[in-house]
Parts: structure tokens; C-alpha cells; sequence
């Protein structure tokens, strides 16, 4: 199920990506870029595209658009109340 995960972005490298950042289930930040059409400003949050592979009630196991940058893995646990559905 495709939902949004609450990051914060930059622009990236080139003009179609940008650089996100978000927090793990364990408090870490990881870093990636994913492209702009998978990125969602809303008010004062920016929002990635993910798709949620499991949950709990206190995490979730969401696939990433792109590897995560420290782990190169494209799957992380993150807290359950980071992820949206929109």
C-alpha cells in the first residue's frame, strides 16, 4: 500500500530529484534522493512516497524510492505515526 512518509527535502543534485531526510524507528536519520514526483509538499511538511510492507503499533517497514544513502537498503522501520495516507 503506497503512503507518504514525513521527511524534509532540499533540492538535489540534479532538477528532477530532491534530497530527503528521515527518521528511523530507532531515532537514526537517513538520507536519499528520490525523484520529484515522489515528493509531496503539504503546508509546512514535506511528505516521500513509500510503500508499506508491515506494521506494527509502534513501527512500520516502508520500501524507499531509492537506497537510503548510510545502508544502501530501500527498506527501513520508521514510527508508525510518521507515516500518512493520503
Amino acid at each position: 500500500m503506497s503512503s507518504w512518509l514525513i521527511c524534509s527535502t532540499e533540492p538535489g543534485m540534479f532538477p528532477d530529484e530532491s534530497a530527503v531526510q528521515a527518521r528511523t524507528a530507532a531515532g537514526h536519520i537517513i538520507s536519499l534522493f528520490a525523484p520529484n514526483d515522489k515528493i509531496m509538499h503539504e503546508g509546512n511538511h514535506d511528505y516521500v512516497k513509500v510503500d508499506v510492507l508491515d506494521r506494527d503499533r509502534e513501527a512500520a517497514l516502508v520500501f524507499l524510492p531509492s537506497p537510503a544513502l548510510e545502508n544502501s537498503s530501500r527498506t527501513i522501520f520508521v514510527p508508525q505515526n510518521a507515516i500518512v495516507s493520503k
